[in-house]
């Protein structure tokens, strides 16, 4: 080959790489060069499918915050990160101390990784290829974490000028692969008081009133109770094993308290269920902003406690560690974990209708399980199901507009309303 012509090819071949390189190191500036803002964007467009999905998971393992790869802690001390801590918790790494294989087991649910921290390391394996429209602005707050966004959306916190935490309006959809600006009723870009608004259920512990808690996610105080004392005397002192409905209801549940100032109980007491209401106002069922149509079904989610009131669980007192083993999870599957897989579970009570499915519900084993029936994924994109163990059917959304869902469509999406009617009107003879 000439070697005026290989030079060329070279010289090509150099300015190429140059150019790939300024733009790689514009998308994903090197940790020292670059804003935690920055580092927080990069993964906030990160790749979907494997491994990544915003904020969280940047490494093979699917572990995201808890790689390694993601700094320890949640942004730096400071604003309401510095209020002093309930003295009468003890922290889940010291129930760790005695409770080995059922911590190591509880780190692995989505409550132990609902807030992430952000970014600062190495984020080179992140891709920016979802859509950014309306993502957020790397230097636009003072980030604090992410909350979120395992299967649903994903929030982002910042602090204001005050270090007062907020929810801001920026949101990213996980089913949909976008980001959405979420506004008030007046359609003003929304920034909540996040303690006010969501700190109980995403903290332990958590006191609003001097807007402190013990830790950041769902640990195991916030389930069993303040554990200070049983540390220091685990044979006295007993913790809470509350296995009542209402224990999971103090955070799977929507509405505000008497006095309209939080958006969750704040006097529940384990063992005493009838304290989950005694001063706390949920949602009219009349919320059409909540609750589909028919005023029984929640179109929201966090609400499971509120669609299982209604249901014939509730009268049997059939509750949600019947299924659930809150110790238990997994972040690859993004699921609480069952105590049995799917219709397995369901047969534990309800085997003459697992046994013959076909006579139960016109579908094969395989084509249709339980849950696509009596619990389908109404709420949140197609990402939550519904709670009220009732199969909605077609004759619903005649009844009430497009705007109530139906559990046959949800699978058969291509057959319309009249169709699915006809279908269930003719397996279940009405």
């Amino acid at each position: 080959m000439n070697t005026r012509i290989l030079s060329l090819i070279l010289l090509i071949l150099g300015l190429t790489m140059v150019v790939g390189l300024g733009i790689a190191w514009w998308i994903f500036p090197t940790a020292s060069e670059a804003s935690p803002g920055a580092l927080h964007w990069q993964v906030a467009i990160g790749r979907e499918g494997d491994v990544i999905t915003p904020s969280m998971e940047v490494a093979n393992d699917g572990h995201g915050a808890v790689n390694g790869i993601l700094a320890a802690g949640v942004g730096p001390p400071g604003g309401e990160f510095s209020n002093a801590a309930p003295a009468d918790f003890a922290g889940s790494e010291t129930c760790s101390n005695c409770h080995g294989s059922v911590y190591e087991s509880w780190r692995n649910t989505l409550h132990a990784n609902m807030i992430r921290p952000i970014a600062r390391g190495d984020l080179g394996n992140a891709h920016a290829d979802l859509s950014v429209a309306n993502a957020p602005d790397p230097g636009q707050y003072d980030w604090a974490f992410a909350i979120g966004g395992w299967y649903k959306e994903e929030r982002y916190a910042y602090r204001d000028a005050q270090g007062v935490i907020k929810t801001g309006e920026f949101e990213y959809n996980h089913p949909k692969k976008q980001f959405t600006l979420r506004k008030d009723a007046a359609g003003n870009l929304e920034a909540l008081d996040w303690i006010n608004e969501c700190g109980s259920c995403h903290t332990t512990g958590m006191n609003p009133t001097t807007r402190a808690w013990s830790e950041l996610n769902i640990a195991c105080e916030a389930c069993h109770g303040p554990g200070a004392n049983h540390a220091k005397s685990p044979t006295s002192v007993r913790m809470y094993q509350d296995t009542t409905a209402e224990a999971c209801g103090q955070c799977h549940i929507r509405g505000r308290d008497k006095t309209g100032k939080v958006a969750y109980p704040v006097d529940f007491e384990f063992g005493k269920p009838s304290t989950l209401m005694a001063k706390f106002n949920p949602i009219p069922m009349t919320d059409q902003a909540s609750v589909f149509p028919d005023q029984k079904n929640s179109n929201r989610h966090r609400q499971q406690y509120l669609d299982w009131s209604k249901s014939g669980h509730a009268n049997f007192l059939v509750g949600c560690v019947t299924c659930h083993d809150p110790h238990k999870g997994s972040l690859t599957e993004r699921k609480a974990d069952l105590r049995a897989p799917g219709d397995q579970l369901c047969g534990t009570c309800h085997a003459k209708q697992t046994s013959d499915p076909v006579a139960h519900s016109g579908h094969p084993a395989q084509a249709a399980t339980c849950a696509a029936c009596h619990m389908p994924k109404l709420i949140g994109s197609g990402s939550v199901s519904t709670h009220t163990f009732e199969a909605i059917a077609p004759a619903k959304t005649l009844q009430f507009g497009e705007t109530m869902a139906n559990s046959c469509n949800t699978c058969h999406k291509n057959q319309g309303v009249d169709w699915a009617d006809e279908q269930y009107k003719s397996l279940f003879r009405q």
